[in-house]
């Protein structure tokens, strides 16, 4: 079964204050952009919700029309790599 797993890292400014989230897709085991979309939409019940903004990295993952059209929430920035 293909594996996707997400990675958090925490962006502070210069109080050490957190002001966003970077969620980066890491996609295993022949993972598609089809699985990627299916554990993003598991997770909605537990997206980080209120005035921090959530940047997805898509660096780990294959990036797909799959992926690129299921419906972000809100607060979500996509981060596509200059190389794609």
């Amino acid at each position: 079964m293909p594996a996707v797993f997400i990675s958090r890292q925490p962006l502070v400014n210069r109080q050490s204050k957190i002001i966003a989230n970077r969620l980066t897709l890491h996609c295993c085991e022949g993972a598609s952009g089809s699985d990627a979309v299916a554990m993003l939409d598991s997770l909605a019940d537990q997206w980080p919700q209120g005035e921090k903004q959530v940047f997805l990295n898509l660096s780990g993952a294959p990036l797909d029309a799959a992926l690129l059209a299921s419906p972000a929430p809100a607060n979500t920035t996509l981060e596509i790599p200059a190389s794609a």
